[in-house]
């Protein structure tokens, strides 16, 4: 037998055996898979991209893939999607947290994946009626659903302390245009649908999201009835894998999956309708921080608790079949495959050691006999091989020296052709490149006058005749000094060239045209060269250059004049300066600098335009022009500054008196189109020699007079002293020690402990950061902070304060301290940062887990500037789970009116109120009512600064929540902070 087919008989029988055995064990469940199990899902509502996950799945073939043929059903306002599959006429569906209320009162629901993380429901309000929190609402018209589909709603006015009664109650329409026509005051509304229907009538809202204020119930969730689940629970488990795994595509391919709903679901909503929905969906689903599908027995605790304490439900919320857990019906199947397998294992390799024994003996005897067959056929091989190389030897033998005398030959021919087809394209060349050179002369926009060396006019090119106005036969063969009058030519000679060179000439000439205009012409002029080294010609070229030489002009206008007021810009006002000092400085006299800067000229922009603006700036230029003399100067530097020179001053009295005429003309208002506005300036004086003969040093010292002019309460003027520079000269020396501290990293954290009034247990700390200056010097914040927050080094600083918090937050972890938080006080700088959430988002994308254990204080100052930008960021940080707390509460700007608006968790009432406590009234009366008031927000309470028992007994008797201060410890080290930790808690 040959061996090839020995050996596929060999491995074919094993392979056969287990083949059929394994078949034989999955006969019955390949043969039941076949055909596809139908499936019927119930949606909420009609087609749209709150389902996207469905139609990928379906589109895609993932139901497909793991058997299933799947039927989507629509919904109307009639249609309970948990009634239909607890009744059988829908083995899925899509519901809210409703599920829990079901679960509640008895009914056999079991949730599958939380499609969505964060529920759509809002309550929207126009935002000409400033409806910008729950308390608003009382007394107003609220249209919101009854039963369990208003318990957001109805959960955020209990969390508010409002009652039912305190609101008119309209039963929901759905339709956006009781809103907008006024039939309401407010409604609740999707974020996925009409804020869009809004935005495209260009109506202002509000919303308020239950988010908020404590409501976070999940929105879509995939749920089928615990009958199912207890029937057929690897089937739910594979359909539950294959929804989710539509949900991921349609996450990542929201566009395609929006093509699929137009085209196969004929979804309601046109394209635009379905991108919004699209959008603010992925928003609510945040699949960058949360797994599709993640659901938290915790939170649906909490959801279940809100059902209780609105009267909902009377039932307690068990997780005992409610939650779906994929993971155990996995394991039991993968045990009762991998049972199979071994038994397959076992059963096959028996067969298999048999039949390899038998056929070993049958190979060894095939593979003898075919060796004796090769070495046969393989001498015959070799004898032929030596006589084919014996005669390939002698042929290329003889092709070589056939090669040789044809390469001679050919080499030989190839010469004399090459230099004959040389000289003819060298003679087309020649004749070429002067068809194109007189072509291109006469085609060119530059004119070209030839003159031999008696200064005759050999020939005028087209361009030339044309700027001249002449004809050819007026200038040919005439002298040069015919032009006499229209070109004003230099002289011709000789010496201006250097013998036998091909150098030239540059003049530029003016000409008057054949229209009587004036052209500027940059021109060229040429000698040529005879062989006994004597000019024959002179060549002349001319370029119109008339408009480079306007723009030029034009352009040092430009540059040294300010294009709005017609001031001297900055760079002729440095001219001047530059000259005022050496005239100064040679004159032995005096010249002062004034620096004027607008007050407030930004608010101007900002509540009148920059037309408004722009007269403002002109009225300015204008005054400062008419209260200075006339050799001095007036400049226009920047936006709003503006510099004056007073040249050839007998005293200060002089400098002072001019510039208190300046300041008194600015109290006229200025005229505006339809308007009057009232503008200052504050002005700041250096004088050479005296502050300086250097230019930038005495513009520095006017700047720094006019910024002590600023603090001193503007619409005044300051003269320059040397305890200015002593400030800025402080500054910058932290500045640079700052920068080096941050590369060497010479800081470091402290902790100060906050303390839980009644179980007096450490719930808590702050971290407060400390400069190591130098071996036995430590810097308080205090010493460096306001330098870091006028420098922006408070942000890299910032961000060191965090990595370490983070690394510390790790350490405690690691010794099972988990339950503290710490905090980390953020500056009004960092807040305003637009890259201060980018670099959070970043920092905590790999460590979400710690997110629980962190809390930002922010003080109230933050929010003087800026309040709405600020505001929004301090959203996104509660967005992403971190708690925020109001530093210093009590002694900066604060209004209920933003405090209702603001994301925070916690006031810390500042040490000024608690450090007089009990004994000073007003100071115990205002504490009292920050608790009180904090507490109706439903906001913690911190009191900083507690140093005493008395202190301490008071503010737990008027329910204050945590306590810090030296009472209960001084900042301190980690490891400090830990043994109190484990000592206060054990």
């Amino acid at each position: 037998m040959p061996i090839p087919r020995l050996l596929q008989n060999a491995l074919f029988l094993p392979i056969l055996a287990s083949i059929i055995m394994v078949s034989s064990l999955n006969a019955k469940s390949a043969t039941s898979s076949t055909p596809s199990t139908p499936i019927t899902v119930q949606l909420k509502w009609k087609h749209q991209f709150q389902f996207a996950g469905f139609y990928a799945a379906v589109e895609k073939g993932f139901y497909q893939e793991a058997g299933f043929d799947v039927t989507l059903k629509e919904a109307d306002y009639m249609t309970n999607p948990i009634e239909e599959v607890l009744s059988g006429r829908a083995d899925y569906g899509v519901a809210n947290s409703e599920l829990m209320l079901y679960r509640m009162n008895g009914e056999p629901v079991t949730v599958l994946a939380a499609l969505i993380q964060h529920s759509p429901i809002v309550l929207m309000s126009l935002k000409r009626s400033n409806i910008l929190s729950p308390q608003d609402l009382i007394g107003k018209k609220l249209m919101y659903p009854d039963g369990h589909y208003g318990a957001n709603t109805l959960g955020i006015l209990f969390k508010e302390g409002i009652d039912q009664t305190q609101v008119k109650s309209i039963p929901l329409s759905f339709n956006i245009n009781d809103l907008i026509e006024g039939k309401v005051d407010a409604m609740v509304g999707y974020i996925t649908d009409q804020p869009y229907l809004l935005k495209t009538k260009n109506i202002e809202y509000n919303l308020i999201h239950p988010r908020s204020y404590g409501i976070d119930f999940y929105g879509d969730t995939l749920f089928t009835s615990e009958i199912q689940v207890n029937k057929a629970p690897e089937e739910v488990a594979k359909f539950r894998s294959a929804t989710l795994k539509g949900w991921e595509y349609a996450v990542d391919h929201p566009r395609e999956t929006i093509d699929v709903i137009l085209s196969q679901y004929h979804s309601e909503k046109n394209r635009s309708e379905l991108q919004f929905e699209a959008n603010e969906t992925i928003k609510l689903i945040v699949p960058e921080l949360v797994e599709i599908g993640h659901m938290n027995p915790g939170r649906w605790q909490h959801i279940a608790k809100t059902f209780s304490d609105l009267g909902m439900a009377q039932g307690k919320f068990l997780n005992d079949g409610f939650m779906f857990a994929p993971e155990k019906q996995k394991a039991d199947h993968t045990l009762r495959l991998f049972i199979r397998t071994i038994t397959i294992i076992f059963v096959v390799s028996g067969g298999f050691i048999a039949l390899l024994t038998y056929f070993n003996k049958k190979l060894k005897q095939a593979v003898n006999d075919q060796t004796v067959h090769l070495t046969v056929v393989n001498d015959r091989l070799l004898a032929s091989t030596k006589q084919l190389s014996e005669k390939k030897v002698a042929l290329n033998t003889l092709n070589h020296e056939l090669e040789q005398r044809i390469s001679t030959r050919t080499e030989s021919l190839n010469k004399a052709n090459t230099e004959l087809f040389q000289e003819i394209e060298y003679r087309k060349e020649r004749e070429l490149s002067l068809q194109l050179l007189s072509k291109a002369i006469e085609n060119s926009s530059s004119a070209v006058l030839i003159v031999d060396s008696r200064k005759i006019i050999s020939y005028a090119s087209s361009a030339f005749l044309r700027l001249m106005g002449l004809l050819e036969r007026e200038l040919t063969d005439q002298p040069i000094n015919i032009l006499e009058g229209k070109l004003s030519l230099p002289m011709l000679s000789n010496t201006h060239f250097q013998t036998g060179s091909q150098g030239s000439t540059q003049h530029e000439l003016e000409c008057m045209g054949r229209e009587g205009k004036t052209h500027w012409l940059q021109t060229t002029i040429s000698p040529l060269w005879t062989e006994d080294e004597k000019i024959s010609h002179y060549v002349m070229v001319f370029e119109d250059v008339t408009n480079l030489k306007q723009r030029k002009d034009e352009m040092e206008k430009i540059a040294l004049y300010d294009p709005l007021t017609g001031l001297e810009s900055r760079v002729l006002f440095r001219i001047r300066l530059d000259k005022a000092i050496q005239r100064a400085k040679r004159n032995k006299e005096k010249t002062a600098l004034l620096f004027v800067d607008v007050d407030n000229f930004k608010e101007v922009n900002d509540t009148s335009g920059h037309e408004a603006g722009d007269t403002v700036l002109k009225t300015i230029s204008e005054r400062l022009k008419t209260h200075v003399r006339k050799n001095d100067t007036v400049a226009r530097i920047s936006g709003d500054e503006f510099t004056v020179l007073l040249s050839d001053i007998n005293s200060y009295d002089d400098a002072s008196k001019i510039t208190s005429s300046i300041i008194e003309s600015f109290q006229n208002p200025i005229r505006l189109k339809n308007t009057e506005t009232f503008v200052t300036v504050s002005i700041g004086i250096s004088v050479t020699p005296d502050d300086s003969e250097n230019m930038d040093e005495l513009i520095k010292n006017a700047d720094l007079a006019m910024y002590k002019a600023k603090q001193d309460g503007r619409n005044n003027f300051r003269f320059f002293c040397q305890d200015m520079n002593v400030e800025v000269s402080r500054k910058t020396t932290i500045e640079r020690e700052l920068r080096g501290a941050l590369e060497n990293k010479n800081f470091f954290l402290l902790y100060q402990p906050k303390v839980l009034f009644g179980k007096n247990i450490i719930v808590g700390a702050e971290a407060l950061i400390r400069w190591q200056h130098s071996v036995d010097k430590v810097k308080n914040p205090d010493d460096f902070i306001p330098v870091a927050e006028d420098t922006g080094l408070i942000i890299p600083i910032g961000r060191w304060v965090i990595k370490q918090a983070i690394s510390d937050i790790k350490q405690l972890l690691d010794l099972c301290v988990d339950r503290i938080t710490i905090s980390v006080n953020i500056s009004p700088r960092q807040i305003k940062d637009s890259n201060f959430i980018v670099e959070i988002r970043e920092i905590f994308s790999k460590i979400p887990e710690l997110i629980q254990y962190f809390e930002f204080e922010i003080t109230e100052n933050a929010f003087i500037d800026n309040q709405l930008g600020n505001i929004s960021r301090l959203n996104e940080l509660r967005d992403m789970g971190f708690s925020i707390s109001i530093d210093d509460f009590g002694t900066g700007y604060s209004s209920l009116s933003y405090l209702k608006r603001l994301p925070i968790d916690t006031i810390k009432i500042d040490r000024t109120f608690v450090q007089d406590l009990p004994d000073d009234k007003d100071s115990a009366e205002i504490t009292n009512a920050v608790i009180a008031m904090s507490h109706k927000l439903n906001l913690a309470v911190v009191a900083e600064g507690v140093e005493n028992l008395e202190q301490a007994q008071f503010l737990e008797a008027i329910s204050c929540d945590i306590a810090q201060g030296f009472y209960y410890g001084k900042p301190m080290t980690l490891k400090n902070l830990i043994a109190n930790f484990l000592t206060n808690t054990a």
